[in-house]
């Protein structure tokens, strides 16, 4: 996500339950209209799937993360094939 043509964010979170952490991974350098872009996601879709309303009532932490310009992807199934040899 470091060029701006792909700014976006991420929101990640469980199924309804005992998970009431979200993380929101986001490029930084947040406007206040990105702020709002997010909160909206996380109020009408988020909490409303983990709690049933889109009311705030209950807790959850919401976790933001800056993303990181550099990434390296691990791919768990190679790893595992070249263990086992």
């Amino acid at each position: 996500m470091a060029s701006s043509a792909a700014r976006q964010a991420q929101i990640h979170y469980g199924v309804k339950g005992d998970k009431r952490a979200v993380q929101v991974v986001h490029p930084g350098k947040l406007t206040p209209k990105d702020v709002a872009a997010i909160n909206k996601h996380l109020v009408d879709k988020v909490i409303f799937d983990l709690t049933g309303c889109s009311c705030l009532s209950g807790t959850i932490e919401v976790i933001w993360q800056n993303d990181f310009e550099n990434v390296i992807r691990v791919d768990l199934d190679k790893v595992g094939a070249s263990m086992r040899r």
